[in-house]
């Protein structure tokens, strides 16, 4: 299956905020998912670079989202960008994990193809993520 750009931005933004008071901790699932998945194909480095470039080109419109900011050692990890999160607004954390997953997808869809970006997603997040048909749901409590 394989879905253009625009629509798996969609699929992103909806798996992102379908939780709004669990965000953080099912942000740091669909990573710790997507990361499972995508080891085996690009290996630990392969992925590791990948997130930092992403976090980098993120943090083009997030500047407190700097790997730099966070003053450790390689490997970074979505978990440790969490620390950087605590002090923000609940919405500009949430735009900026989606805006860092959907970088994230464009790049990895650049170097191995949409389809093949979509398929590990779709291994990753499971097939209900990415049904479209079904109408968002309204995510006030």
């Amino acid at each position: 299956m394989t879905i253009p750009n625009l629509e798996l931005h969609l699929v992103i933004r909806r798996a992102v905020t379908k939780r709004p008071d669990d965000l953080l901790d099912d942000a740091a699932l669909l990573w710790a998912r997507f990361e499972v998945e995508l080891m085996p194909i690009i290996g630990e480095g392969g992925f590791h670079s990948l997130f930092v470039r992403s976090v980098n080109l993120t943090a083009s419109t997030y500047a407190w989202m700097s790997v730099k900011e966070l003053r450790q050692p390689d490997p970074v990890s979505f978990k440790d960008l969490m620390s950087l999160f605590k002090d923000r607004e609940a919405n500009e954390v949430t735009e900026a994990i989606i805006t860092l997953l959907i970088v994230f997808t464009d790049i990895l869809a650049t170097l191995i193809g949409l389809s093949l970006t979509t398929r590990i997603l779709c291994s990753a997040w499971g097939d209900d993520a990415f049904d479209l048909s079904v109408p968002e749901q309204n995510n006030e409590r």
